[in-house]
């Protein structure tokens, strides 16, 4: 009678310990995937205020046409100066913002924007020398 006893005991704790290792492979390979999710969608957001950050110091200050009266500088804000414009140095913010690339390009008004592909694009309204214009900033 024992040795038919020990053989079901036997067959319990194998079955018993098979569910347990995969329990446990389960929940370690869906916190994983958990913390893989979270890590992209942390990259992703932190690249898209990067995006936004970049637009909106170009149409608030660094690609603006700004008048120096002497004690305080006049700037006008969404009307573009295309010299500053091209001036940016785009690389500097390449290195300060750990992108890959940056593009900063102007565009009438109607002109349909397609983003390139792995790029994050921002679109901002403007004027430039009177005219209505699209500031599109791409980051990748």
């Amino acid at each position: 009678m024992e040795t038919q006893y020990n053989g079901q005991i036997s067959i319990d704790l194998t079955v018993a310990v098979l569910g347990i290792i995969i329990m446990v492979v389960i929940g370690l390979t869906l916190t994983n995937n958990i913390s893989t999710r979270a890590e992209l969608t942390k990259d992703n957001t932190v690249q898209h205020y990067r995006l936004i950050s970049m637009a909106d110091y170009i149409v608030k200050y660094g690609g603006v046409k700004i008048d120096d009266t002497g004690l305080n500088d006049i700037v006008y804000h969404h009307e573009f100066d295309t010299n500053k414009l091209n001036a940016i140095d785009k690389s500097y913010y390449i290195n300060l913002m750990n992108i890959d690339d940056l593009t900063i390009n102007l565009y009438p008004i109607n002109y349909n924007v397609q983003a390139h592909e792995n790029y994050s694009c921002i679109t901002r309204v403007g004027i430039e020398a009177g005219n209505l214009k699209k500031l599109v900033v791409c980051i990748k």
